[in-house]
């Protein structure tokens, strides 16, 4: 059985990322509403640029050198998938780089 974490794992409150958006959701309590009204949360469509940019800051990203070619799901105790890391990250750029695989959608470039 393999455990989750461990040494594999960074936590972090700076996670190295060119602009990050900061997103946060209200939901009043249900005393709130006398009736029990169901809660209704309303988001707005935007561009992806908009709300950030999530690539990374370079070597003192958390999740630079983070990343890994492949890992292994566990479904129960008889189903084993080895699920590989993209060649390509989210602007298409080669990974890994060099021998250094980074976490995320982002291939920071040497």
């Amino acid at each position: 059985v393999a455990a989750l974490g461990g040494e594999a794992t960074t936590v972090t409150d700076t996670p190295g990322l060119q602009d990050p958006f900061d997103v946060s959701v209200s939901v009043l309590a249900s005393r709130t509403y006398p009736a029990f009204r169901q809660a209704a949360i309303v988001t707005e469509l935007l561009p992806p640029r908009l709300l950030g940019d999530y690539h990374l800051t370079g070597s003192t990203s958390a999740a630079w050198g983070r990343g890994q070619p492949s890992t292994s799901v566990v479904w129960g105790t008889s189903f084993t998938q080895t699920v590989t890391a993209p060649a390509t990250d989210i602007d298409g750029q080669p990974r890994p780089s060099g021998s250094r695989w980074d976490a995320g959608s982002d291939q920071v470039k040497p």
